[in-house]
């Protein structure tokens, strides 16, 4: 009876290692299916779509002129398309406004110009030149985006705007002045060694915003994009970004929800269901 009790709770024992295994697999098999199917992005430098690189000026790109031409995109093979055949060009220093209901399609153009999704039909090019040809480190190098959510770091200011520690401190302060987040009295030494909490949660709003902003403008990128920059921030902080935004010399996108975000912009762009229904000048 000892010996047969002793065996019963060896098979339990076993019985529960199996179960543990089986689940274990599944995680396992889960987790190959995740390598294996689902869609990844090209190596930082691929060719898509067959498309030759394009030999690069060391300044690219030296003017900014963006050109969509025909462009569709979906995110998912089973999804309609976001974007559905969409032309449209930006001069060389034209500040372009995009406009439109949610879900019309604005930020996917983003999303087909950094390439984060590539297009399945059309083509965009910034100076002429097929961003499809343009190795990925390269082409995100030379846009400068600020986003809706400011993306900060734990760290102190000068890492939040300097993480590659490229720029001088006098850059800095320069850019820390321009969004007015450090006065002329300041000693900007210290405030380029104040902390930044995760997330930056020991800023407000407005102040991660200007913080991205004068991140964008120490890049000195010929394209910026600013992706409903504004709709989270209060009035007198909107206003500052919109003066830096008139002062920049750059070829802008400008996805807006506010009214007095697209007044002093050059040209306006209505989004409706992943096409373009409308364009021209603010005051049309």
């Amino acid at each position: 009876l000892s010996y047969g009790l002793g065996i019963a709770y060896a098979l339990q024992g076993a019985l529960q290692v199996v179960l543990r295994l089986e689940i274990d697999l599944v995680s396992v098999e889960r987790n190959l299916q995740y390598c294996e199917e689902t869609p990844q992005e090209e190596p930082r430098s691929a060719r898509v779509h067959n498309v030759e690189p394009a030999p690069l000026c060391d300044a690219w790109p030296d003017a900014g002129r963006l050109a969509f031409v025909d462009v569709t995109l979906r995110y998912r093979p089973e999804l309609p398309p976001a974007l559905r055949g969409v032309s449209f060009s930006v001069e060389a220093g034209e500040r372009l406004g995009v406009v439109g209901r949610s879900g019309s399609g604005k930020s996917s153009l983003v999303s087909a110009l950094l390439r984060l999704v590539e297009v399945e039909n059309g083509a965009i090019s910034v100076d002429g030149v097929d961003v499809r040809s343009v190795p990925l480190a390269r082409l995100r190098a030379g846009i400068a985006v600020v986003m809706q959510d400011a993306v900060m770091f734990s760290g102190d200011l000068r890492y939040n705007l300097d993480p590659a520690r490229a720029c001088t401190d006098e850059a800095l302060t320069r850019a820390l002045r321009r969004v007015r987040l450090c006065a002329e009295a300041d000693d900007a030494a210290e405030k380029l060694k104040e902390a930044v909490g995760e997330g930056g949660d020991n800023w407000s709003a407005g102040q991660r915003q200007l913080i991205c902003l004068a991140r964008a403008i120490l890049r000195g990128a010929k394209v910026l994009v600013c992706d409903e920059a504004t709709s989270s921030i209060d009035a007198e902080t909107d206003g500052v970004v919109q003066g830096v935004l008139r002062e920049r010399r750059a070829t802008m996108l400008v996805i807006a929800h506010r009214l007095e975000t697209i007044l002093d912009l050059d040209r306006v762009l209505l989004m409706d269901a992943g096409a373009v229904a409308e364009e021209g000048p603010p005051a049309e």
